[in-house]
C-alpha cells in the first residue's frame, strides 16, 4: 500500500505548510473573511502554492 507521503506533491505540500503555519495566527475564532484568503481558488495561495513539481517514477520511491 503506498504511502500518503507519495501522494504530497510540492503543491500540496506548500499549501498545507502555509495553513499550519500562519492559520494560528489568526486566533481560535477568525472571521470568515479573514479564512477566505486562505481557499485554495483564491488568486494569493493560487500564485503562492504553485510550485513546479516533476513527475514521480519508481525510481525515486
Amino acid at each position: 500500500m503506498p504511502s500518503a507521503a507519495i501522494f504530497m506533491t510540492g503543491r500540496t505540500h506548500h499549501y498545507l505548510k502555509l495553513l499550519l503555519t500562519e492559520l494560528p495566527y489568526l486566533g481560535k475564532n477568525p472571521a470568515s473573511d479573514k479564512l477566505d484568503l486562505f481557499m485554495p481558488w483564491t488568486a494569493a495561495i493560487r500564485k503562492n502554492c504553485i510550485l513546479p513539481t516533476k513527475k514521480i517514477s519508481p525510481e525515486d520511491l
